[in-house]
């Protein structure tokens, strides 16, 4: 899917979703962050994906294992163009003083960080253009308030099997391909993400 028209098939998250990035676009905005939660499988990337495409934004990708000192984010926050998407993808992973960094990235659209030692330290706050984390978890169980609390909105994410062969019945026709009811049927059920 490429876009919110194909995601919806009576999932109650995409008609308020696709209120939300258009009130963000008319107004300029920069979409505030999302957590999209659900199991392995599910389509959490798809539907990041999704959403960027629909806001008109970049979207660049990390691994919240990926990042284990909070220099390890500075250089791709800096990157970050006005309304860019960064998708972290198990964010409860990251390091306790990684996810204080980036809290404060999300936040206040800067970064701090530490330049020398001792008496001759000093702090330096660099300025962020606005951005939007989309994060990925399976459950927010792993996640304290204050880090749940810097996303907007939290997004189940759950389909039951007529709902993939609705999404797959959809792309099929938008693609003119020519495909038997049962081999959606097969697919969704397939998928495990259901």
């Amino acid at each position: 899917p490429q876009s919110l028209d194909e995601l919806d098939v009576g999932q109650d998250w995409v008609a308020p979703l696709r209120i939300y990035i258009a009130a963000c676009k008319q107004s300029g905005d920069v979409l505030p962050h999302l957590l999209l939660v659900g199991p392995l499988g599910v389509g959490k990337t798809t539907v990041a994906y999704v959403i960027a495409n629909e806001m008109g934004a970049n979207l660049y990708s990390a691994a919240g294992l990926a990042a284990q000192k909070a220099s390890d984010f500075v250089g791709i926050l800096t990157n970050l163009d006005r309304g860019d998407v960064l998708l972290i993808d198990e964010l409860h992973k990251m390091p306790y003083e990684v996810l204080e960094h980036l809290l404060l990235a999300m936040r206040d659209f800067r970064v701090d960080f530490v330049v020398d030692k001792g008496p001759y330290a000093k702090t330096i706050s660099l300025p962020l253009r606005p951005f939007t984390v989309i994060a990925e978890e399976k459950t927010t169980r792993h996640l304290e308030p204050k880090f749940l609390a810097a996303f907007h909105r939290t997004i189940e994410i759950r389909w039951t099997a007529e709902q993939l062969q609705q999404m797959l019945a959809f792309r099929a026709s938008k693609d003119k391909l020519n495909a038997e009811s049962e081999a959606f049927h097969i697919i969704a059920e397939a998928t495990g993400a259901i």
